[in-house]
């Protein structure tokens, strides 16, 4: 079951088309949040993309985060669009958090993702969205 939170209104939460398309335009900065293996935290910078309403896409080559991911199976992504100038405080960031969780490459599920996603590579993650959280 797909987990959504409200927002709080101080930032605008992207949900569906527009945060596939502001993905697909590379509009804002993705942070992906692991465990490492002795517990401690990890955070790094990439560039997920949106294949389809619950899917993300994300292609890694061997490193820690892809490490952490595939001995979880889990991660968060965190996804803001700042706009610096904007007025508002809602206006001056648009993301989301989600929770997802590593689809087995064997699955049908991934299969699907595959076909549908144009640029699968042997590097390619594909993660079920779980939950969306607003960002703020």
């Amino acid at each position: 079951m797909l987990e959504r939170f409200a927002a709080t209104g101080k930032y605008t939460t992207l949900a569906g088309d527009a945060l596939k398309a502001s993905m697909a335009k590379v509009e804002g900065t993705s942070v992906v949040a692991t465990v490492n293996e002795d517990g401690t935290p990890n955070a790094a910078i990439f560039v997920p993309m949106m294949a389809d309403d619950t899917h993300l896409v994300m292609t890694l080559a061997a490193n820690r985060t892809r490490e952490n991911i595939e001995r979880t199976g889990q991660c968060v992504v965190v996804y803001d669009a700042a706009n610096p100038q904007a007025e508002s405080k809602a206006g001056r960031h648009k993301g989301v958090r989600m929770r997802c969780e590593l689809v087995a490459a064997e699955s049908d599920e991934y299969k699907q993702v595959a076909e549908a996603w144009p640029r699968m590579t042997p590097y390619t993650l594909v993660l079920r969205v779980v939950g969306f959280m607003a960002i703020g």
